[in-house]
Parts: structure tokens; sequence; C-alpha cells
């Protein structure tokens, strides 16, 4: 699990760019299934994010799954993309999946992207 996780490094275009949470599963036999996470807490920031879909496609190409992950009510369901599901937070914290997201095939991660997750996994360890 990362969060607020960048696509690349350094100061190139789209670089700097980042999934707010990804998650991989570390098995073969898992097909190292991954989600992508934006999670938005305004309805202004949702609706930006709608009127320009390009903005997730780097998170959907390094992922089998792009939720969004909103506070309860914040989003009609019928306002989510195909291809993206919903998650909704409660008040309490309790998450619930209210659309499921399509599973589709992801793309192999750039050499950007695999060294922005292993910086992520060096400065962890860097910590212990």
């Amino acid at each position: 699990f990362f969060k607020e996780l960048r696509l690349g490094t350094g100061h190139k275009k789209g670089a700097e760019q980042g999934i707010d949470a990804y998650v991989m599963n570390l098995w073969p036999s898992k097909n190292f299934q991954s989600i992508a996470f934006e999670i938005k807490v305004t309805r202004s920031d949702f609706l930006r994010e709608l009127a320009n879909p390009l903005k997730r496609y780097p998170a959907m190409t390094v992922s089998n799954q792009f939720f969004f992950v909103t506070p309860e009510g914040l989003v009609d369901v019928d306002e989510i993309p195909t291809l993206c599901g919903l998650m909704e937070v409660s008040e309490f914290g309790d998450v619930t999946v209210v659309k499921k997201a399509v599973v589709r095939p992801k793309q192999s991660p750039t050499w950007d992207f695999m060294a922005s997750v292993c910086r992520r996994v060096a400065r962890a360890e860097k910590l212990k």
C-alpha cells in the first residue's frame, strides 16, 4: 500500500502527477492485481476531475481497477465514469463499495514508475 505515490521521478512532464493511494497484490497467483484510488472530499474537486478525464489515465494504466473514494453522499453513482468504481466513507470511517470498478488489464510499468516505487520503499526502510 502506498499513499500519494508519484507516477514518475524528476521534474519532466507528468512525473509530478500522483495517485492518492495505490495497492498491489504481490503474488503471481493473484496476477499482481493492483488498484488506484482517487480521493475526493469536495463536490467541486470531483467535478473538476470529471471535466479532465485524461488526468486519471496514467493511474489507470498502472492499475487493474480505479476507484473514486468520497464521503457518503458526495456524488451520485450515475456520475461515476464507466470503467471506474466508487467507495464511500461514512462519518465513522466505514468504507462501502457503492460501485465496483471494472477489472481491466494494466500496462507494464514504466521505469519512471518503478523508480518512484523503489524510492518510496527505500524511504520507508530508512525510517525503520
